[in-house]
Order: structure tokens, then C-alpha cells, then sequence
């Protein structure tokens, strides 16, 4: 199950297939959103299990091999700031953590070295 509406499915398809990502670590992490989002059946982001999903807009805490990041709001590229807590989508952690439920240990790749990633918390969009 993957929790998005077909309205933001079909947003981030056009957004990969314009080919406007600039950087290695946009293009290569739009792939990884690409497969989700081809692969996984698509729910309805109203139905009750999709609350602990992230998506776009929700906030998340996650934990790695680095310490605990809280507060994380997940967007698109060019809202992305992590000074004010902001993260792409298409960031290799955004990437990996998209479409997951909390509670979730996912794969990621930093440095051309796999590191794991814990989705703690998800909440609602603020």
C-alpha cells in the first residue's frame, strides 16, 4: 500500500520525467521515488492507515547512525532547507523514507556506503 493521492503520484512523475533535478543525489534519488511510486498500489491518503506514512508535507522524526532528527518536514526540492527542518523528497534519505510507515527501518545510501534509517515518529501536516 502506498498512501498518496493521484493528484501528488502524478505531480512527482512529471516532476522526474521534466528532468529539472540538478544534482546526482536529486536525479538518483527520483529514481528510487520513481520505482515506489510505479510498483506500490496507490490508497487514498484519507483512509486512517495511511496516517503514519510519509508523504509530502508530513513530519518526521527519524533516527540514524548519526543521532535522532526531529521535526522533519518532507517537500519538494525547492522548498528544501534544513536549517528550518525542511528535507526533499528527493534527498537520499527523503527518497528512502518515502511512502514507509513508522516504526520502519529502511536502507539508505550515504556515501556510497548503505546506512539504515528508523522512521520513529510521523505526524500529521502542520
Amino acid at each position: 500500500m502506498f498512501c498518496i493521492t493521484d493528484e501528488e503520484r502524478a505531480m512527482l512523475l512529471s516532476i522526474i520525467d521534466e528532468s529539472s533535478l540538478n544534482t546526482d543525489e536529486q536525479r538518483k534519488s527520483a529514481m528510487v521515488v520513481r520505482r515506489k511510486l510505479l510498483k506500490n498500489r496507490i490508497e487514498s491518503e484519507e483512509q486512517r492507515s495511511c496516517e503514519k506514512v510519509v508523504t509530502l508535507g508530513k513530519i518526521v522524526n527519524v533516527k540514524t547512525y548519526f543521532g535522532q532528527r526531529v521535526g522533519l518536514k518532507i517537500v519538494l526540492p525547492e522548498q528544501a532547507d534544513l536549517v528550518s527542518r525542511k528535507l526533499s523528497i528527493f534527498s537520499f534519505i527523503g527518497a528512502a523514507i518515502y511512502g514507509e510507515k513508522e516504526g520502519t527501518v529502511v536502507p539508505w545510501m550515504m556515501d556510497d556506503e548503505l546506512e539504515l534509517v528508523e522512521i520513529t515518529k510521523v505526524s500529521a501536516i502542520s
